[in-house]
């Protein structure tokens, strides 16, 4: 049975760059990178407009895809305060608007962070 390259991402915290990562996918059968939004160094604000441009064409060089995990450490949608929600939402439209400019199929949101129940012991 053939490895179904496109139906498994190769998830990325560590890798130096998104040219790295992208690199590391194209060798190791992975079909999509999904950078981690929480990590500094793939933040949006972080790439000019041609880096961007040249990254989608690498992705598209190696026929390797790009999705993102967004930011969701301290980025609740649930957040009860308007002025917090609003900057929750505007951070998000960011993230969301460079992941289409490098052509992202896919952007995995967590709303909220899971509900954490008391336990005895």
């Amino acid at each position: 049975m053939e490895f179904p390259r496109r139906r498994f991402g190769y998830h990325v915290v560590y890798d130096r760059d998104i040219y790295d990562a992208l690199d590391y996918a194209s060798n190791h059968g992975f079909g999509y990178i999904v950078p981690d939004m929480m990590i500094p160094r793939f933040w949006p604000e972080r790439y000019t407009e041609a880096e961007r441009h040249g990254i989608r064409e690498y992705a598209e060089s190696l026929d390797v895809g790009i999705s993102f995990h967004s930011p969701s450490d301290a980025l609740s949608l649930a957040a009860p305060y308007p002025e917090v929600s609003s900057a929750i939402v505007e951070r998000m439209g960011l993230c969301l608007m460079f992941a289409q400019e490098l052509g992202a199929r896919r952007f995995t949101i967590h709303p909220a962070e899971p509900p954490r129940f008391a336990s005895d012991g």
